[in-house]
């Protein structure tokens, strides 16, 4: 006796829609991961921006670097054009360039 066409289509745990479905979930979960350890570490470099200016804005009399550096990171800031509400990669490469940038130059270490 063949079998019924009910008993082949009863394998919904070898669906292949099953399975991407898990897999999907598992990206989500992946993507909203790494976009939290994305914006700690963009947000850690920014933190130390912020630390540099701070402890040039006490000195009494900045060094000419410094005030050059700080009109070069003004220059980038000013420059940084994005439109957030459309959520574009291309934007993110930009925020992580300018902030990849601004690090570089505070680092330089002419305190």
């Amino acid at each position: 006796m063949p079998p019924k066409k009910k008993d082949k289509l009863d394998h919904s745990d070898a669906s292949p829609t099953k399975s991407l479905g898990k897999e999907l979930a598992t990206l989500q979960r992946s993507l909203r991961r790494t976009s939290q350890v994305y914006e700690e570490k963009l947000n850690a470099d920014l933190s130390l921006v912020t630390a540099w200016n701070e402890s040039v804005a006490k000195l009494e009399k900045p060094t000419r670097e410094q005030i050059r550096d700080l009109g070069d990171m003004l220059g980038l800031l000013r420059k940084l054009k994005i439109k957030p509400e459309k959520g574009r990669r291309r934007d993110l490469r930009k925020i992580d360039a300018v902030i990849e940038d601004l690090v570089l130059l505070c680092r330089q270490k002419r305190l």
